[in-house]
């Protein structure tokens, strides 16, 4: 489809109706609080018909209370007045209140529903959507829909019915004058269709901005150390700063037709006043009285009010109505990874066994990262995968995990396929340890237990004795108490490392996975590692990934990858004895490491 028909397409759904498929969208949220809703209805109701019922007792008081110099029926009028005017506000409270208090609650819940459909989404759907994009859904895009029902729905139905109510009194009051106050009707329609037109292309373009700024914000702060390092501080600004034009381009359309349009409204309520004035004076005169008259010009003023409030939610109707599709796509995104219906429960123990059996992969469709893959690894076993970038050691890892699925064959764990286990008791048995570790914003303590509280302190605090821990515990101030700052900026790749040995030990899995865990620390921190990990090992299987081939020799076997394909097998002596591509790999890095590199 074209860009063009695309545009068409958005804007027929958009002027089709999308105000009832939003609500349907949110009903099931909405039916949780339907006592507050109606509620909130009622007492919106009462308000605005005691709002609108003022030029009345004007009429009153000009009509029969001063025509006739009736002091008793002004002071019944006056009170009637004060009484309706304080219950008007009594219950325009109750209904802000409520209806507030429900944008609230929905926010909640919508948030939290989104919050859950990330973290259950697999990784494919980070590798082609934008953390900016995603987080402007949890965010933005949520607080459009809150502020839609607690401010946007408050002005419609408020609106509307203020019209339809101010219209009964109109007639009431004299028919003739409002069938000429409804003659000027025609013009609004026509500014607030031209309105209405006008902000939808701005704000489209407003909400695409927006995404691209967070997108430009999220990516500077996570790579602002390759920023300093590269000096790329002015490119980084220059991107950041197109962003930002194209927002403030998109604005300048909504801004020019707010500053045109409120006059405009404004006018034609003036205008709706010197019509009533003419009439009064050349056609009806002799037959209106003169608290027809104020009443009416109050009237007018409170008939157009809501009809303009009503077209000024014109931008957070279309601001929701794109924000809930967003919302609606992030919601019904497919989740690839999940468990099956009726999970397989395998026999557990201390170790596992895992099985590739002509396994494909490919990220991209057409490009296979594992071709044909085999082997196997025995429960107890410690086998190392070896190769150059790309060759798919780290993608092993990602399909045993089942962040990913394969593309063709199995992989087995205990001899059944992971995709037949349960997603999380799968998990729960594979404790991977990654070169970069992240560290979320809490205490050692919650660090290493993840947040889990079903595990202790003691549990944590054996954890720390059995690997040998405790002088890098106790080194830091308040030792298990000690707040990490945001993704662990204040503590070393090595200090990190240690916390993560400390968090796969309190897992307990039945498969440790090291992936490069001791590649950026410096010797000090590595023997502390190597301690820790023989600890890790006694009793599990393990697969280990090492760029260093010096610390793999004491392996079990040793895989070595080639594009996706295992070229050679064996333990470290016989490799090294079979003169091929391990050899190859090993004497490189010992030149490397002899001359310093």
């Amino acid at each position: 489809m074209s860009e063009e028909k695309e545009k068409k397409s958005w804007i027929k759904r958009m002027a089709g109706g999308l105000d009832f498929r939003l609500m349907s969208l949110l009903m099931p949220y909405l039916k949780q609080y339907k006592k507050l809703i109606w509620i909130s209805l009622l007492t919106m109701l009462l308000a605005d018909i005691l709002g609108a019922s003022v030029p009345l007792f004007i009429k009153r008081v000009i009509d029969t209370s001063i025509a006739q110099n009736d002091l008793g029926d002004l002071y019944r009028t006056v009170t009637l007045l004060a009484v309706a005017l304080f219950l008007s506000f009594v219950f325009r409270v109750i209904a802000n209140y409520g209806v507030a208090y429900l944008g609230q609650k929905l926010l909640f819940a919508l948030r939290k529903d989104l919050f859950q459909k990330v973290l259950s989404l697999a990784n494919d759907f980070f590798d082609r959507v934008p953390t900016g994009t995603t987080l402007t859904h949890v965010t933005n895009d949520v607080e459009n829909v809150r502020q839609f029902i607690s401010e946007g729905i408050v002005a419609v139905i408020s609106g509307i019915t203020k019209v339809v109510i101010i219209m009964i009194f109109m007639f009431y009051i004299n028919a003739y004058l409002a069938l000429v106050t409804l003659a000027c009707i025609p013009l609004f329609a026509i500014s607030t269709y031209w309105f209405k037109t006008r902000i939808r292309s701005g704000f489209r373009e407003v909400r695409k901005a927006n995404s691209d700024i967070n997108t430009k914000m999220v990516e500077s702060l996570n790579g602002y150390r390759e920023i300093a390092l590269f000096q790329n501080r002015k490119v980084s600004e220059a991107r950041f700063d197109v962003s930002n034009d194209k927002y403030l381009n998109a604005y300048h359309v909504i801004v020019g037709a707010y500053a045109l349009y409120l006059p405009i409204i404004e006018n034609i309520t003036h205008l709706s006043t010197l019509v009533i004035l003419l009439s009064a004076s050349f056609g009806m005169g002799a037959k209106i009285e003169p608290g027809d008259i104020f009443a009416f010009f109050t009237l007018i003023n409170m008939f157009f009010r809501p009809l303009r409030e009503v077209a000024e939610q014109f931008n957070t109707f279309q601001s929701a109505m794109a924000a809930m599709e967003r919302i609606e796509k992030l919601l019904e995104e497919n989740v690839a990874i999940a468990s099956p219906p009726k999970p397989q429960t395998p026999q557990l123990g201390e170790s596992v066994a895992v099985d590739f059996h002509q396994v494909d992969f490919a990220y991209i469709e057409g490009q296979n990262v594992l071709e044909g893959l085999n082997f196997s690894l025995k429960p107890g076993e410690k086998l190392a995968l070896v190769g150059s970038t790309g060759s798919g050691k780290s993608t092993i890892i990602h399909l045993i995990n089942r962040l990913y699925d394969v593309n063709k064959g199995r992989v087995s764990l205990n001899g059944v396929d992971v995709r037949d286990w349960d997603l999380q008791t799968l998990r729960e048995q594979v404790a991977t340890i990654p070169q970069h570790v992240f560290l979320f914003t809490g205490t050692i303590l919650d660090n290493i237990r993840l947040f889990d509280e079903s595990i202790g302190t003691k549990e944590v605090q054996k954890a720390i004795d059995d690997l040998e821990l405790n002088d890098f515990i106790d080194s830091l101030p308040g030792g298990l108490d000690y707040e990490v700052l945001e993704e662990g900026s204040a503590l070393s790749n090595g200090q990190k490392q240690l916390l993560a040995f400390a968090r796969a030990y309190v897992k307990n899995p039945a498969l440790l996975i090291l992936d490069e865990a001791t590649a950026s620390v410096d010797s000090s921190t590595e023997k502390q590692l190597e301690q820790a990990q023989g600890k890790l090992l006694a009793t599990r299987s393990a697969i280990i990934i090492a760029h260093r081939l010096s610390t793999i020799q004491s392996a079990d076997r040793i895989l070595v990858l080639n594009h996706g394909h295992i070229s050679e097998s064996g333990k470290h002596e016989e490799l090294i004895q079979a003169n091929g591509l391990y050899r190859k790999l090993y004497e490189m890095q010992s030149i490397s490491l002899s001359v310093g590199v």
